[in-house]
């Protein structure tokens, strides 16, 4: 199981990033790992959901560049 989740910490790309960390057996959570530049920008990256179809929803304060609005809804197909 993986846990995706937006977050402000430190060496990330923007003002919020998604990350994602493993939920191990015992319920414990795997290293945060950065979705990377791809996902995130220098805006918002927030409020991940990852559908059945192994699509990730997110929404964004940055994409697309000409709108800058929050709200934009994006997604991408998560492998490995």
């Amino acid at each position: 199981k993986t846990l995706y989740f937006s977050s402000d910490m430190p060496g990330g790309f923007g003002n919020y990033d998604i990350y994602k960390s493993e939920i191990k057996e015992d319920g414990n959570l795997g290293d945060p790992i950065n979705l990377g530049q791809k996902i995130n920008t220098e805006e918002q990256e927030v409020f991940p959901h990852m559908c059945c179809d192994n699509t990730l929803y997110f929404s964004s304060c940055f994409w697309p560049v000409y709108f800058k609005i929050c709200g934009t809804i994006k997604s991408f197909e998560e492998t490995g």
